[in-house]
C-alpha cells in the first residue's frame, strides 16, 4: 500500500453534539437478563456540515467540502441495529434513525451487545470479502471479516457511499443511551488530468480509459481546442486500470498525418477507501522521451514510447 504522505486521503465525517458512548476492549459483558434502551443521534442541528477532506499532510489540513468538487452529499441515512451477543437474535433494518427512535416504536433491546450500523443507500449495499465471496448487508456486522469487506456500491460520477458503525453495550435499565455513528466516504474517487505538457505535444486530442475491478470503463478525452471538464469518478476500493491513445498535430494535414501514440495500460492496485486518486499524464524526457504517470503528485512510472520532444521534427517529416 502507498505511504500516507504519497497520497490523498478523503475523509467524510458526520458527528453530533451528544456524547458518544464506549467501553473499553476488556469490559465486561452485562449478565444476561433485562432490557434498555437506545438512541441514535439524528438531530439536524447538531450535525456537522459534512466536508471532503484532502489530506497531504500528517496534520490533516487542506479540507475540501464535497460541494467543491461537484458531489453531492447523499441524504439517505439507512440503519441496521445487529447483535453481536450469542444467544440474542436481533437483526433489523429501519428506514432511518429517526425511525428507530420514534417514541411509539422505539425497540426495547436484550442486555448484550450490538452493532448500530447506517448507510447513505436504500437497501444497504451487499459486500465482497477479498478473495470475492458475497457477503449481505445483513451478514456482513458478525462476518468474522467485517473489517475488510469491500463494499458493492455503484460506480460513476457522484456517487460517494457513505458508511459508519458503532459498538453499543446495552445495559438493563438503560433509557435512550445516546449512540453516535460516525459515517465516513467508504468507496474511492479517481480523477484524471493531463498536464500542459501533455495536452501541447498531443494537440489533436487524447482517450484514457479507467477500468475497475467490478468491470466498469470510464472516458476521459479531449480534442483539439477543448476544455476539459475535471472528472471523479467513484469506485470500489479496489485496483483499477488506466490506458488509453493520444493523437499528435498533424504536421501536414493531408500530406502528413500523425501516427496515434498508444498509452499502455497501467495498473494502480492496493486502492484505498476515503482516498482521492488524481491519475496524470505528461510528457517528459526521462532517460529517453517517454510519457510519464503520476498520482497525486508522485511519479509512479514511465512509459517508453515514440515520443518526440524536438518541436522541429515535423518540419523535417515534409522537406
Amino acid at each position: 500500500m502507498q505511504r500516507e504522505t504519497n497520497m490523498k486521503r478523503i475523509f467524510l465525517a458526520i458527528g453530533a453534539a451528544a456524547m458518544m458512548a464506549s467501553c473499553a476492549d476488556d469490559a465486561t459483558m452485562p449478565a444476561r437478563g433485562g432490557e434498555g434502551t437506545i438512541t441514535i443521534d439524528c438531530n439536524k442541528t447538531n450535525t456537522i456540515i459534512p466536508a471532503l477532506g484532502v489530506i497531504t499532510r500528517a496534520s490533516g489540513d487542506d479540507v475540501t467540502e464535497l460541494a467543491d468538487i461537484g458531489c453531492t452529499v447523499p441524504a439517505e441515512q439507512r440503519v441496521l441495529v445487529t447483535s453481536l451477543t450469542e444467544g440474542i437474535e436481533y437483526n433489523e433494518v429501519f428506514a432511518s434513525p429517526s425511525s428507530f427512535n420514534n417514541i411509539d416504536y422505539n425497540p426495547r433491546l436484550e442486555a448484550g451487545e450490538y452493532m448500530v450500523t447506517i448507510g447513505s443507500a436504500k437497501p444497504l449495499y451487499d459486500w465482497k470479502t477479498p478473495s470475492g465471496d458475497d457477503v449481505t448487508a445483513k451478514e456482513a456486522p458478525t462476518h468474522p471479516q467485517r473489517d475488510e469487506l469491500i463494499p458493492q456500491c455503484p460506480e460513476g460520477e457522484n456517487l460517494p457511499y457513505l458508511f459508519g458503525k458503532k459498538i453499543v453495550t446495552v445495559e438493563a435499565g438503560d433509557h435512550d443511551k445516546p449512540v453516535v455513528v460516525t459515517m465516513a466516504v467508504i468507496n474511492t474517487a479517481v480523477c484524471i488530468e493531463f498536464s500542459d505538457a501533455f495536452r501541447k505535444y498531443f494537440a489533436d486530442g487524447a482517450t484514457i480509459d479507467l477500468t475497475t475491478k467490478a468491470g466498469n470503463t470510464f472516458t476521459v478525452s479531449y480534442t483539439a481546442n477543448e476544455r476539459i471538464k475535471r472528472k471523479y469518478f467513484w469506485i470500489r476500493p479496489e485496483e483499477f486500470k488506466v490506458a488509453g491513445t493520444a493523437l499528435r498535430q498533424s504536421p501536414s494535414p493531408g500530406i502528413v498525418e500523425a501516427t496515434p501514440v498508444t498509452i499502455k495500460e497501467y495498473t494502480i492496485g492496493h486502492v484505498a477507501t476515503r482516498t482521492l486518486y488524481t491519475v496524470r499524464f505528461d510528457v517528459e524526457n526521462v532517460g529517453g522521451n517517454g510519457l510519464s504517470i503520476e498520482i497525486n503528485g508522485t511519479p509512479i512510472e514511465t512509459l517508453e514510447q515514440e515520443v518526440e520532444l524536438n518541436p522541429n521534427a515535423f518540419d523535417n517529416l515534409i522537406k
